[in-house]
């Protein structure tokens, strides 16, 4: 409908308390059009625009709100999705048990969601290399070229010391994805550790190309110009 599409239009321009007013509206309008009775097809609707509200105010940067929007898209429809998106939410807040509780339940209705089985194994990525390879192996068998699993499975190889097959992950996961920060960032380590210094520089340039806000690829890429020799250049990332 109008009102949902120009949600739509007006979050891709970050938008997004106006968006949420024209989700609102989409929302009210389909109200008015089935009396509240709450057929499954306009509960599914229903939900799909709370869950555009929750994104909305995730953008910006309202995540209490974002959490009761889901949490009410959840309600209407426990779909795998919405419980990973409200994970996800709780995973940013520092919510770790919380987050993996909801994807624990996105697992429960459909156990070979990749969303789920991905964002689950993040949560473990420094505690429980074993159980990262596992869920990451899971979701490959469902999608065997999915960046985000091929990620987290080399994260595991790395803490195993399994390096080779780490970056063999990795430049599998940049074919797919040449944009996943999580591939690029981690290659760069490695390259930096097998004195690749050139690789590892381009890795971690490209990194803060793509998100020039994340401060770890300055640090990483510091300590590649000191050993190329270029303390300032170095000095100019800390």
């Amino acid at each position: 409908m109008f009102w949902g599409l120009l949600g739509d239009s007006l979050s891709a321009q970050d938008a997004f308390d106006a968006a949420i007013q024209a989700y609102r509206t989409a929302l009210a309008v389909l109200m008015e059009g089935d009396g509240g009775a709450g057929c499954d097809e306009c509960r599914r609707a229903r939900a799909s625009l709370h869950a555009a509200i929750a994104s909305a105010h995730v953008g910006a940067g309202a995540h209490d709100e974002g959490i009761r929007a889901y949490e009410e898209a959840l309600r209407l429809d426990p779909s795998p999705a919405n419980f990973v998106c409200l994970g996800e939410i709780h995973e940013m807040q520092g919510r770790p048990k919380r987050a993996r509780s909801l994807y624990r339940g996105a697992l429960r209705r459909d156990p070979e969601h990749v969303g789920a089985l991905n964002h689950l194994a993040g949560t473990y990525l420094w505690t429980d290399p074993k159980r990262v390879r596992r869920l990451a192996e899971l979701a490959l068998r469902k999608q065997p070229n999915d960046a985000e699993a091929l990620t987290n499975r080399a994260q595991a190889y790395r803490a195993f010391g399994r390096v080779d097959e780490a970056l063999s992950d990795l430049d599998r996961a940049l074919e797919i994805d040449p944009n996943l920060i999580a591939a690029r960032f981690n290659r760069g380590a490695i390259r930096y550790a097998k004195r690749d210094y050139r690789g590892s520089l381009a890795d971690f340039d490209r990194c803060v190309e793509l998100d020039p806000h994340l401060p770890a690829p300055y640090f990483n890429r510091a300590a590649v110009h000191d050993a190329l020799g270029d303390r300032q250049a170095g000095i100019a990332d800390l």
